[in-house]
């Protein structure tokens, strides 16, 4: 007797003679969608008032509502990104590990210039370490 084994999407699948096949459908995971994700609210930017020279902003936030809300992941930190408003050019990107914190200052930025700042929120899959 003669038998012919055939790799299928991960499956082995034994074909001969006296060979009981049995083939079932196979499940496919979706990823979430981006807009799954919550968001950091309520952004806000001001002065340092501990800084004299003019080149550091407080940027605060609050953490996404429902961070735990999408299965098999979780929140790992922020991203922040600054951009000069007038040229679009990146300023900036700066990183926050841990989903706790919500604040963070931003330093070497120059007077009089006006500045775009996004705030996101990083993911990760569960058990996953973010090394920004």
């Amino acid at each position: 007797m003669m038998t012919r084994r055939l790799r299928q999407t991960g499956l082995a699948l034994a074909f001969g003679a006296l060979a009981l096949v049995l083939l079932a459908p196979l499940a496919v995971a979706q990823e979430p969608a981006p807009e799954d994700f919550p968001a950091p609210t309520r952004i806000t930017v001001q002065d340092d008032e501990e800084d004299g020279s003019g080149t550091r902003l407080i940027v605060q936030w609050a953490v996404p509502k429902d961070a735990e809300a999408v299965e098999g992941y979780q929140l790992g930190g922020y991203r922040v990104h600054v951009v000069e408003h007038v040229t679009g050019e990146m300023a900036t990107i700066r990183t926050q590990q841990g989903g706790e914190n919500a604040e963070l200052s931003l330093d070497m930025l120059h007077p009089g210039k006006k500045y775009v700042i996004r705030v996101g929120a990083v993911y990760l899959p569960e058990h996953a370490m973010w090394t920004p």
